[in-house]
This record gives structure tokens, sequence and C-alpha cells, in this order.
């Protein structure tokens, strides 16, 4: 946080489903989380379409929320579903003057709590190696470590983790 942020209560936080009129906050904050050498978004819509169909319509199949304080956009989460019992989380990002306040907790325990009640079995992610702060945040909700691969580029690893839901998540 910066001496301009406000001290953050993360209970205050609001997750919502996003709608095609967050664009705009969802395309700045996935501007403002993604590393030095990843391209930023086109478009935002073509970021959320990578989430999958229908992703912010709570269908049981994907879901897309956007987390605000006072009505500002301060993260967002998605899920999308991969196989009859098997999500993966997708777009997890919380703006860099919100982050190690519990924002990315809530947003994922929002996030499971969904994948719980769809009646998923597993919660899969994965992760550059270089977002450390996020990896803390995975394995603090309980996410186990199921491997490491190179990324789409050959310059980055990637881990890949898992949450098995027919167990209780450590969150």
């Amino acid at each position: 946080m910066t001496d301009q942020t406000p001290d953050v209560d993360p209970a205050r936080l609001v997750i919502r489903v996003a709608s095609d009129d967050d664009a705009a906050a969802i395309a700045n904050l996935l501007d403002a989380g993604r590393l030095g050498s990843e391209p930023a978004p086109t478009l935002p819509d073509q970021a959320i379409s990578r989430l999958g169909p229908d992703a912010s319509d709570e269908t049981g199949h994907s879901g897309f929320w956007l987390g605000e304080l006072d009505g500002l956009a301060v993260g967002i989460v998605g899920v999308h579903q991969t196989s009859r019992h098997r999500v993966e989380v997708r777009g997890l990002r919380v703006h860099p003057e919100y982050r190690r306040v519990g924002i990315g907790t809530r947003l994922m325990e929002h996030a499971i709590l969904y994948c719980q009640r769809q009646g998923f079995l597993k919660v899969a992610l994965d992760v550059r190696t270089e977002r450390e702060p996020a990896i803390k945040l995975f394995e603090k909700c309980g996410f186990q470590l199921a491997g490491t691969r190179n990324g789409e580029s050959s310059t980055h690893e990637v881990l890949d983790f898992y949450l098995d839901l027919y167990r209780e998540p450590g969150i």
C-alpha cells in the first residue's frame, strides 16, 4: 500500500458478478497486475473471453467477479469449468495499491465457496514463479503444488496448483 491508500478493511469488500459495464475497470486491473514481460491485453473483452464462455453469468459452469471498495474496482477473479467436476481459477488480480491487506484472500474465498456450492471436486490454477505473493496466497488457501512446467514462452516457469474440495480448504 502506498501512503495515499486509505486503511483498508477487507470486510468492506463488495464482491459482485462482473458485467460488460466493468470492461474498463477490468482492463485497468489486468494491466496494473501484469509482470513487465507480459504483453498488455489488447481489449478487456479478450481478457474476459479467456475465462471461457458465459464467464459472467454464474451458470454453474463459470463465474467472473469484481471486488469493490467504496465503488472502486480493486480486484477480480474468475473460475471456468474444464470438466464435469473440475474448474480453473483464472484472472485473479488485485490492484497494486490494495495488495497484502486481505483483498486477494476474500476473492479466493468467494471463488472457492462458489466452486463448493456448484459441487466441483477439484480447483486448479497456474501461476508464474515470479508471483511469489500469489503463490503464498494459494498455499494459504490450501492449494497443493502439482508440478512445474515451462510457460508459453520458455523464459519463465509456471507452477500448477490444485485444491481438492472433497476436503476442507485451509482458508
